[in-house]
């Protein structure tokens, strides 16, 4: 029904590890008591050859006063800091950001935000016969990042 919230995951353990992770936390939570834009940063073009998606972006995230990293690569340090204490990460390049830091460093976050990854195959799984198909996305999920 379009009334009702629809969540994808992939196992029924990770639903469970989410619901659990979720309910544990004392702390605000940005699902229950939303999101301030203004505290946001984001990773815009970091390879330097999305000109056109640069120059359509740039003005929105420029009127909104977001910080950032524009053309040029991000930090491991950058990413870290924005994902455990903004309320908004916004990631604008190739794949999902992986080249900037590894799946194993962001599972060990404390992910505060909302992180929007917006490129080519960001939420892509890879079939792995038998096995769970993995993901860049999935680090993510381990680290508590709330999906919508």
């Amino acid at each position: 029904a379009e009334s009702q919230a629809i969540s994808r995951h992939v196992t029924l353990d990770a639903i469970r590890e989410q619901a659990l992770l979720l309910s544990s936390r004392a702390s605000p939570s940005l699902v229950r008591d939303g999101l301030l834009c203004s505290s946001t940063f984001f990773v815009l073009n970091p390879s330097g050859d999305l000109a056109d998606t640069q120059n359509t972006l740039l003005p929105i995230f420029q009127g909104y006063a977001w910080e950032g990293v524009i053309g040029e690569r991000p930090t491991p340090d950058q990413i870290r800091s924005a994902l455990e204490s903004r309320d908004l990460y916004t990631y604008c390049g190739h794949n999902g950001g992986e080249q900037y830091l590894r799946s194993e460093e962001i599972q060990k976050l404390k992910i505060r935000a909302v992180a929007l990854l917006i490129g080519c195959s960001s939420a892509a799984l890879d079939p792995s016969g038998i096995y769970e198909p993995t993901g860049f996305i999935l680090s993510f999920l381990l680290a508590g990042w709330s999906v919508f």
